[in-house]
This record gives structure tokens, C-alpha cells and sequence, in this order.
């Protein structure tokens, strides 16, 4: 199985989006910690179509540069920092907080001994009528560790609606995580009743949410949500995330009928992979104007009970990966409820899908809903993944296979990764992965060396 993820993760390379500026690559993959680094890498254009080994060729040219980014010793001391933390405080007394939230919205916590009481036919325990709010204004509080009686103290209020966790590393030096907001802010508010009592959660949430995680005056890792969600219209997130010079950013734009999902990876100013997905055209979000939870409630029920309708109803979607620059897979799929529609007709009919018909229509099925290709910095294909049968102990059924259209010819994916110079590249990750966990005792002890 291990070997199989290995296998989609090598597919994974043949996957892009925009391109990246030149950067320095290698074989990345020695037993050296701190290996990486090497040569630059031509980014051209491919614009004849390879034959499967000037493919393969290809995408391990593209391996080894992706691979030969990673450089251990860039993320080393913030790995020993998580190391040194989880030591030093997993044994500390982390009631004060966790009893400071409760107390505060205590409906919130106790809402799950309610619902075990009714389902165990017992008397619940009588809901507090009250409304509670949630804000940055209101928490703005800094607990620190107190290393003396091993335990978290709630200290003064912080000065800029912040809320703040402040404990020594190993060596004594400060740490500190901090949460807070800025820009407009927006009310959101959820009501709901429980022994015919009325309650109502209130969350004044700002426009941007912001994270940092410090040591001493060096900044480890930070993290910015900008949201801004409106009920039954829109809901958008852009997430921007750093952990030294590893950088990802994440956009998520859901509206009533549609929605796109895009993402973005960097090793420090390179772009190393990024992707863009228009979601099909669906019934995303409910359409009444009501404000509290009921509504999204009924909406739940509504697709549970019409499951098989409204799937039928979903559109088209597509799809672009790039990885490093230098691939590029895009993907379309032209009609999704008639094709779960077709499926569902399949195998309800009178043909089993285990026959070499059976399986053949299906194949023909999903080739025919989905044109996907595999391409080197233009507009020619290399390669693309049709469905094809194949045949197991005199059964058949449809298998993924990757096809190029240079020959003609067709190979799964088990026949054309499982060899060499994949089989090298395996070693080369593995060696990667393997002088991260080394790092850390943490993932040493809980993770272990890794085999694909």
C-alpha cells in the first residue's frame, strides 16, 4: 500500500500550474542531514511530444529538482523548539485554562453531557438561559507558564485585545504565541433551544485573524485568515502560513451555486507547487433568509432525504496543478450528475460490471465525462489517464492508466513507476523524510522511520 502512495505521489509530479523562476536543485535525498541544493534547472517549454521514456526522463528531472529544494538544516532549529516545548510542558497543569473557557461559556462545554443525557433517556442536567459572546475585546488575556509549581497562570489583561500564551524554551529563552484581530468586524449569532429554554452564541469575529509564534525576537512561524462571510450568500477565506521559510497560502470561495478552491506552496521565494479547482455548480449553501441554526439544520436534512436529486444536479468543474514550474496537469470534467447518473443506470442494469462489457462501458463512461493532460510549459500533450479494462483471475474490471499519444501505447501506473530511476527517487525521498524525523525526537519516538 505504502508502495501504491509512492506511486500516486510520482503521478502527483506530472501535476503544475504557473511557473516558477530558476532555482537551485539536487538529488536531495543523501543521508546527510541538511542535503539539498545543486545546479540550476532549465524550465523550458516542451513543445514535441515525448515518448514515454523522454517522459519519464522528464519528470525525474523534475523530481530531483523539487527534492533538492528541502534542505534540513533550514527547519532544524524550529523543530528542536517544538521538541524542547513538548518535553518541558506536556506534564504541566493545563486545568487553569481549560477551566477559564469553560466557566466563561459554560452552555458551549456543557451542550454535550446534555445531548448524552437524552439519549440515555436520563434527565438533563437544566440548560442555562443565558447568551454568551465570543471576541477578541472581550478575552484579551495572557497566560504564562509557572515553572515553579509546573502549572499556567492567568496574568494581566494584554493591551491590544490580544490573547496570548507566553513560556521558556529549554534554554530559558521567551516564547510567546499570540492571537488577534484586526480590520471591521463582523456579528454572527446562532441561537437554538434546549429544555424549551432559549440560548444564543455570539461571535464578533474581525476581518482578519492573525497568529505569530515567537522565540525571543525571532519569529518561527505566523499565520493571517482574511474572511469575510455572509449567510446564504458567500463565505471566503484567504489563509497565508509560514514556518520559517516553508510558506503556504490557501483561498476558498464558496457562493450559493459555485465555488473555487486554490493553494499555493513555497521553499522560501520559490513557488515549488500550486493548484486552482473550480467546484462544480451545485446547491452549496442554503436560500432562506433565516438567521439561526434551524435553517441549516432543515438544509442538512434536506440533502440527506434528496441525496440522489440533487447530486444528479451537479455541473462541471475544472481543475490546473503545477509543480515546480515545469508540469502542468489540467483536468475538466464536463458534466458530473450525468455521469453519476450513467453509473447509476450501469449498475442497475442487466450487464455486471465484473464482465469485460460491464467493465468497458463503464471505462467508456468516464472517459467520455473528463479530458484531462499532462504538459511541459506549452500547450502539447504528453500524456493523460484514460480508464481501460483489464482483466484479474477471469474478471474484469476498469483500471486508470496512463496514456501517450506519441506511440500509442499504455502502461498502469504499478508498470511505470515501480522501476527504475523511480525505484531511485523513492530512496532519495525516503532519505529526506527520514533526516526530518531525525531531527526531532518527538517524530523519532512517535513516528519512526519511514518506508515507502
Amino acid at each position: 500500500m505504502k508502495k501504491y502512495l509512492f506511486m500516486v505521489m510520482m503521478a502527483a509530479v506530472t501535476l503544475s500550474f504557473n511557473g516558477c523562476k530558476d532555482g537551485p536543485s539536487g538529488n536531495g535525498g543523501g543521508d546527510n542531514e541538511g542535503q539539498g541544493g545543486g545546479g540550476d534547472i532549465n524550465k523550458e517549454a516542451i513543445t514535441e511530444q515525448l515518448s514515454p521514456e523522454e517522459t519519464k526522463e522528464h519528470l525525474m528531472k523534475i523530481a530531483n529538482g523539487l527534492v533538492g529544494k528541502f534542505n534540513t538544516n533550514d527547519q532544524k532549529a524550529a523543530l528542536q523548539l517544538m521538541d524542547g516545548m513538548i518535553e518541558k510542558y506536556e506534564d504541566y497543569n493545563w486545568e487553569p485554562i481549560g477551566n477559564y473557557f469553560e466557566t466563561r461559556y459554560e452552555d458551549l462545554f456543557a451542550a454535550p453531557r446534555y445531548m448524552r443525557a437524552v439519549l440515555k433517556g436520563e434527565s438533563p442536567v437544566p440548560a442555562m438561559n443565558h447568551a454568551y459572546t465570543f471576541s477578541f475585546e472581550g478575552e484579551r488575556v495572557i497566560w504564562e507558564a509557572d515553572d515553579a509549581n509546573r502549572t499556567w497562570v492567568k496574568k494581566e489583561n494584554s493591551s491590544d485585545n490580544s490573547i496570548i500564551l507566553r513560556a521558556k524554551d529549554k534554554s530559558g529563552t521567551m516564547c510567546e504565541a499570540k492571537f488577534w484581530g484586526t480590520g471591521a468586524t463582523k456579528t454572527y449569532e446562532v441561537t437554538w433551544q434546549e429544555n424549551g429554554e432559549n440560548h444564543t452564541a455570539t461571535g464578533i469575529i474581525p476581518e482578519n485573524i492573525h497568529f505569530t509564534l515567537t522565540q525571543g525576537s525571532k519569529l518561527i512561524a505566523s499565520a493571517d485568515l482574511k474572511q469575510d462571510m455572509q449567510r446564504n450568500n458567500h463565505a471566503t477565506f484567504h489563509i497565508d502560513a509560514k514556518v520559517v521559510n516553508l510558506r503556504w497560502t490557501t483561498d476558498l470561495d464558496i457562493r450559493t451555486t459555485n465555488g473555487s478552491f486554490g493553494f499555493a506552496f513555497y521553499y522560501g521565494e520559490e513557488k515549488i507547487m500550486s493548484a486552482l479547482a473550480n467546484l462544480p455548480k451545485y446547491k452549496l449553501l442554503p436560500k432562506d433568509n433565516s438567521t439561526d441554526v434551524e435553517s441549516y439544520e432543515n438544509w442538512i436534512e434536506q440533502y440527506e432525504e434528496r441525496y440522489d436529486e440533487l447530486i444528479r444536479e451537479i455541473g462541471s468543474a475544472d481543475a490546473i496543478v503545477d509543480i515546480f514550474g515545469m508540469a502542468q496537469c489540467k483536468i475538466n470534467i464536463t458534466n458530473g450528475g450525468q455521469t453519476y447518473a450513467d453509473i447509476s443506470n450501469l449498475d442497475k442494469g442487466d450487464v455486471p460490471t465484473y464482465t469485460q462489457q460491464g467493465a468497458q462501458q463503464y471505462c467508456d463512461v468516464i472517459n467520455a465525462a473528463q479530458t484531462n493532460g499532462i504538459y511541459f510549459n506549452s500547450d502539447i500533450k504528453q500524456a493523460d489517464v484514460r480508464m481501460m479494462v483489464t482483466e484479474h483471475y477471469g474478471d474484469y474490471e476498469p483500471e486508470p492508466v496512463l496514456y501517450f499519444p506519441s506511440d500509442g501505447t499504455s502502461y498502469s501506473f504499478e508498470q511505470y513507476f515501480d522501476r527504475e530511476p523511480f525505484t531511485d527517487l523513492q530512496q532519495s525521498v525516503e532519505n529526506l523524510a527520514n533526516n526530518y524525523i531525525k531531527i526531532s525526537s518527538w517524530l523519532t519516538n512517535n513516528v519512526g522511520e519511514i518506508h515507502f
